[in-house]
């Protein structure tokens, strides 16, 4: 169940990175990709958090979604 759920999680996480840091902070995370060693730095260099910072900020905003899709 939860493989299955990866890609709609990091679709909706970069839902939020559109919402708060715009299309730039999109396509600086999307830039980064190609010339950093690790999801962190990528995410360090696009929107200047690291990994748990982006994931401590975001993980309201998941389990918020999940809860309105949710059938009961």
């Amino acid at each position: 169940l939860f493989r299955s759920m990866t890609y709609a999680v990091g679709a909706i996480m970069f839902e939020w990175v559109l919402g708060n840091y715009g299309f730039k902070g999109y396509l600086g995370i999307l830039n980064a990709l190609s010339t950093s060693n690790s999801f962190d730095e990528s995410l360090q260099k696009g929107i200047g958090l690291s990994k748990n910072q982006f994931y401590e900020a975001v993980a309201p905003y998941v389990i918020e979604i999940f809860q309105k899709v949710q059938p009961y």
